[in-house]
């Protein structure tokens, strides 16, 4: 994973810690702006409100760019997933057209394999779980590429063995992808200067308002707890194991369920 500061926390207590930090640092700021606004000098006000306008649009930016990283690399998440999807079920319906040992023998490690994916969503945040499954990945991508090599060696037909392999090495260059993809977060310094940017922005807020001498408690507040819960859900979106928003593991299922399909298909059929 990319770092231990806001990736290693539970996403409530990110969200209880930004609550706590905005809110001081806006009656720090409060309290500074109103001990010193009898020294304020005619024009403090206005200069006071052009910097506090010019702060909000940085930390608007910020966030949208922010927002904008975390929801592209879980975009990117989804479609490995919908990809290693329809990878594995084109690598199974080939493997049906190979010699009888063959077939049975790919059918079996690539019902595993789905077995394993779904273990792999499954694991959440337990790095033991995830080395498991993905161990268990990677042997079973050993057992299925010996398996393709002792087809090759007795059936060299290039439409079906040939059309097998592709689909086969297609489905291991996703695993790569989605390895990839899993631990392919924003960088944390962007995170960092993001809270560091709206701790810094409340407090010239609060400033702002004690040299008015209206503490504007709701308001303070309401832009608080906004932007605590979009730094929440960005933390959120880029830690695809746990939280609010996973990555679904639906379509993992759904193949799990026609494999059986098929498989319970294919054996009527051969007896018949």
């Amino acid at each position: 994973m990319s770092g231990d500061l806001l990736y290693g926390l539970n996403q409530w207590v990110v969200f209880l810690i930004a609550v706590g930090l905005f809110y001081l640092s806006a009656e720090a700021g409060f309290r500074y702006g109103r001990r010193f606004s009898a020294k304020a000098c005619p024009g403090t006000h206005e200069h006071v409100a052009t910097i506090e306008a010019a702060l909000l649009g940085l930390l608007a930016l910020l966030l949208g760019f922010a927002f904008a990283m975390a929801m592209a690399r879980y975009d990117a998440r989804k479609q490995v997933v919908l990809e290693e999807v329809d990878d594995l079920e084109t690598t199974f319906l080939r493997a049906q057209l190979l010699p009888e040992k063959h077939r049975l023998e790919c059918s079996r490690l690539l019902r595993q394999y789905v077995d394993s994916r779904i273990a792999h969503l499954r694991a959440g945040a337990n790095r033991t779980e995830i080395e498991k499954a993905f161990n268990w990945t990677n042997e079973l991508q050993i057992q299925l590429w010996a398996e393709t090599v002792s087809l090759t060696r007795e059936d060299s037909d290039e439409v079906r063995t040939g059309y097998f392999i592709e689909s086969l090495n297609g489905l291991i260059d996703d695993h790569t992808k989605r390895v990839t993809a899993m631990e392919n977060h924003v960088p944390e310094v962007i995170l960092v200067l993001l809270v560091l940017v709206a701790t810094m922005t409340i407090a010239v807020t609060g400033y702002s308002s004690g040299l008015r001498h209206t503490r504007l408690r709701i308001l303070r507040f309401i832009l608080v707890l906004l932007i605590a819960a979009t730094l929440l859900v960005i933390v959120d979106l880029d830690r695809p194991r746990r939280g609010l928003i996973k990555v679904s593991e639906n379509g993992m299922l759904e193949l799990q369920r026609n494999f059986d399909r098929f498989a319970e298909a294919i054996d009527r059929h051969a007896k018949q």
